[in-house]
């Protein structure tokens, strides 16, 4: 007789580790509800859509996710002189896909 297929069975969580205050959560080696587990998380207490997911196990495994309910910024290059580039996006293997469901995509440069 072996152990159910359900639950968190293979999942080690022996040595996850989080951290809580009023207004965030960081967590390492935690499992989501839907089991997969997670190398590392930072979590808004106030709304769980804002936040920071690297995962380790499942259909997940080495992605990172990040989402924010009322946008995101990114701003790099104030005191850079290369001429590589200061924003770059590298795509090895696969698509780049960039999905506006309601607005414009806009481009200045």
């Amino acid at each position: 007789m072996g152990k159910p297929r359900c639950g968190l069975y293979g999942l080690n969580t022996i040595f996850a580790w989080a951290k809580s205050t009023v207004d965030g959560k960081i967590s390492f080696g935690g499992v989501s509800e839907d089991n997969v587990r997670h190398a590392v998380m930072l979590e808004n207490t106030y709304d769980p859509r804002h936040y920071i997911c690297m995962d380790a196990s499942g259909s997940r495994i080495s992605r990172t996710t990040m989402e924010s309910p009322k946008g995101f910024h990114i701003k790099a290059g104030q005191d850079c002189d290369d001429i590589d580039g200061t924003f770059n996006i590298d795509v090895e293997n696969g698509n780049l896909n960039i999905d506006i469901e309601n607005g414009d995509f806009n481009v200045r440069a």
